[in-house]
C-alpha cells in the first residue's frame, strides 16, 4: 500500500513538473515586462495581446526577446500579466493575460466576463525581437498589429485596429 501512494505521489510530481516548465518566468516591474529565450530555427513565435499594440522585429540571434509596457489608467494594473509558454513544437506562445485567464501553446484561455474586468483600464504594449525564420502569428483585440522585416510566414489580426506588414 506505502509503495502505491508512494507511486502515485512521484508520477503526480513529475506531472506537475513537466507542466510548470512549459511556463517561462516574465520579469514584471509594475510597469515594464521582459523576457528572452532561445528557440529552435523556424519555430512558430505567437502572442496572443487583448488591449495594447503588437510589435514584431526582426531579431540578430536565435532568441526571442521580449519587451513590453504595461500603462494603467484604472484599478489595479498587476492583475493584468504577461505569461511565455513553450510550446511543444520547440516554438513559444505569449500572451497578456486578464483575470480569469490562463495561456497555453495555443493562446488564451478562459473567460473575458470577469467581473473585475469593469474596473480595470489597462494598456499592454508588446514589442518581440524574433529570430530569422520564424513564422509568426500575432493577435490583439483592440490595437495595432505591426510586423516588420518577417523572413517567414506572418499571421497577423486585430479586431479593432490597423495591421501593417512590411
Amino acid at each position: 500500500m506505502l509503495h502505491r501512494r508512494q507511486l502515485a505521489l512521484a508520477v503526480l510530481a513529475a506531472c506537475v513538473g513537466t507542466t510548470l516548465q512549459a511556463q517561462e518566468a516574465v520579469r514584471d516591474d509594475g510597469t515594464t515586462i521582459t523576457w528572452e529565450g532561445a528557440i529552435a530555427s523556424g519555430r512558430l513565435v505567437r502572442t496572443d495581446n487583448v488591449n495594447g499594440e503588437v510589435r514584431i522585429v526582426a531579431g540578430l540571434h536565435d532568441r526571442v526577446v521580449l519587451k513590453g509596457t504595461r500603462i494603467v489608467r484604472r484599478g489595479d494594473g498587476t492583475l493584468v500579466r504577461a505569461e511565455v509558454v513553450r510550446r511543444s513544437d520547440g516554438g513559444v506562445t505569449v500572451c497578456v493575460l486578464w483575470p480569469g485567464q490562463r495561456c497555453d501553446e495555443h493562446g488564451t484561455r478562459g473567460s473575458s466576463r470577469e467581473r473585475s474586468w469593469r474596473d480595470l483600464q489597462v494598456t499592454m504594449n508588446l514589442v518581440l525581437e524574433v529570430p530569422a525564420g520564424a513564422p509568426i502569428h500575432a493577435e490583439t483585440v483592440n490595437g495595432r498589429v505591426v510586423v516588420t522585416q518577417a523572413t517567414a510566414s506572418v499571421k497577423a489580426e486585430s479586431v479593432n485596429g490597423d495591421v501593417e506588414i512590411d
